[in-house]
């Protein structure tokens, strides 16, 4: 299994920034990042995809027109086309102002990310279902790793399985079967456990609390995956109940678009952890 370089604690919670925030700036832009390390977010939590020209592009969705003034797709456009784009067009207020349109913000490079925010934990997320992504994300990361903490995932279990291929050093979250293999294999008797879980990959699991009706956020499920050094990390969580409860349970980092609250909660629950008995 992969070392990071600055593993994930075991006790005081991480807050990753989901998009940055999509709820108070554009999300994937430099706006919606500085807002949340204002926050104090440990982790920025990004999107990326391929360009026509192979560079690796800070974006979530196939297609540009819920994001920018653009259309197409993302594949479809060199990374001078996609630089032409106004990334803060689409973002409406609650009361459906445009206030970051016409600001400059622009789709980012993987690089620029890394390049405007050194010693900031990265996190990202392979939205591409394609090995070649896979390939040129591995080779970009492996010109850009710096030392800070850095993890990779992908909800396409084929894209992430050939990532770890291509970057066997660099940490990964677990797939789809890979969470399988952990909630399933706690309940084979302890002899047999590892036939399952030696085959599961990543050190860290980035769920949501249900899976297919599953309760991926029992106390039990999250102290059994800790046992064997993986961190739990869980998304998307904006409600502050959730959060509480999470933070109760003894999770290792909560992914939320509401950054503000989340820094809240997590303070709360470290000065509780600060506290005598």
């Amino acid at each position: 299994m992969p070392q990071n370089p600055h593993p994930m604690p075991t006790t005081n919670p991480w807050l990753f920034a989901h998009r940055g925030t999509s709820t108070l700036a554009p999300e994937n832009t430099e706006a919606a990042f500085d807002i949340a390390l204002e926050a104090a977010a440990d982790v920025l939590e990004l999107d990326v995809r391929i360009s026509k020209d192979q560079s690796v592009v800070v974006t979530h969705d196939a297609t540009l027109v819920r994001t920018t003034n653009g259309e197409g797709r993302v594949s479809e456009h060199t990374l001078t086309e996609l630089k032409k784009l106004d990334a803060g067009y689409q973002f409406l207020t609650p009361d459906d102002q445009t206030p970051w349109r016409a600001k400059g913000l622009t789709l980012l490079t993987l690089s620029e990310v890394f390049k405007a925010y050194p010693n900031v934990g990265i996190n990202i997320d392979i939205k591409d279902n394609s090995v070649a992504a896979a390939r040129c994300i591995a080779d970009e990361l492996l010109k850009l790793q710096d030392g800070r903490w850095l993890n990779v995932g992908s909800f396409h279990p084929g894209v992430i399985q050939a990532f770890r291929s291509f970057a066997p050093g660099i940490s990964t979250a677990g797939s789809h079967w890979d969470v399988a293999r952990w909630y399933f294999g706690r309940f084979l008797p302890t002899p047999v456990q590892p036939l399952l879980t030696r085959a599961a990959g990543g050190d860290v699991l980035q769920i949501p609390t249900r899976w297919f009706g599953l309760a991926l956020n029992s106390t039990s499920f999250i102290r059994y995956a800790q046992r064997h050094n993986i961190r739990m990390v869980y998304w998307t969580i904006n409600q502050p109940d959730d959060m509480r409860l999470l933070l109760k349970h003894g999770v290792n980092g909560l992914v939320s678009d509401n950054v503000l609250e989340a820094r809240r909660c997590i303070e709360e629950h470290i000065s509780t952890l600060d506290q005598p008995d």
